[in-house]
């Protein structure tokens, strides 16, 4: 990855190509297959240095080369070279994630934490499972092989579209993918008497809007995927009400730095 960055960097500075400001790379987890990621105003084939990513592929594993450039509604997405997408394998499954969609970084404690995920499940065998943020379906589609239908709900379109590729790329017909958010699904979600519900949200954890109906109608498991104590703290305050936390287990996804991912296990009180 880091001799991919360096070879990139080179042939930009010595073509003067100053209309990229930022670079990514993303890596499978067996570094066989790379994205180059560029940002930059209007970014095309003519701002980069002749045969930029054809170049590139002959000495690193480059699957594709993408730009993005900025627009009033977000960013545009064009594929300069190879394909706008990889494929991770995770678990027993395979994710399809292009440029912009989330996955997990650490490699090394997702099928970990996919494992004890599809662990509770399998010993649940719920009826009906929902996945409240359900990214690409990391964890979601886990939890297909034990429950009888998975909703997996996702509001970013990046996102929504790899996830319903990812549904089909792994023959499961018992997910039903919801695009939009967590909040505009909630009511409708547990109106349908789920057995488990998993929610992983983003750093500022689930706030009344989803707490507050979960409380109301509580399902009779939850699977709580943190990526902030602090928030998730302060959820499982209010759920604890209605809750008793099983177990809490920490994942040290980001070494050296202060964020935790933590799984916690809650049941019906």
């Amino acid at each position: 990855m880091n001799g991919l960055l360096a070879a990139a960097l080179d042939m930009l500075n010595a073509a003067r190509a100053t209309a990229v400001n930022e670079i990514e790379v993303r890596e499978t987890a067996s570094g066989r297959e790379s994205l180059l990621i560029l940002s930059g105003q209007k970014l095309g084939t003519t701002s980069l240095p002749p045969d930029f990513g054809p170049e590139l592929a002959k000495r690193f594993p480059l699957s594709g080369l993408i730009g993005l450039s900025p627009t009033p509604k977000g960013a545009s997405e064009t594929i300069l070279y190879g394909r706008g997408y990889l494929e991770n394998e995770a678990g027993g499954l395979v994710y399809r994630c292009g440029a912009r969609s989330f996955f997990q970084v650490n490699r090394f404690l997702l099928d970990t934490a996919l494992n004890e995920v599809r662990t509770v499940g399998l010993r649940a065998r719920p009826g009906r499972a929902a996945d409240l943020y359900c990214g690409v379906g990391t964890f979601g589609l886990a939890l297909a092989a034990a429950a009888g239908e998975v909703r997996g709900v996702e509001s970013d379109p990046a996102n929504a579209g790899d996830l319903a590729h990812n549904v089909q790329g792994n023959g499961l017909r018992n997910f039903a993918v919801s695009r939009g958010t967590a909040e505009a699904w909630i009511d409708r979600i547990l109106a349908e008497k789920p057995d488990l519900v998993m929610v992983d949200p983003p750093r500022k954890g689930l706030g009344p809007r989803i707490t507050g109906p979960i409380l109301e109608s509580p399902p009779p498991l939850i699977l709580y995927l943190s990526c902030d104590p602090a928030t998730l703290g302060r959820d499982l305050k209010i759920l604890l009400a209605r809750y008793r936390l099983r177990s809490l287990t920490l994942y040290d996804f980001f070494p050296h730095t202060p964020h935790i991912e933590t799984l916690s296990i809650l049941d019906r009180v």
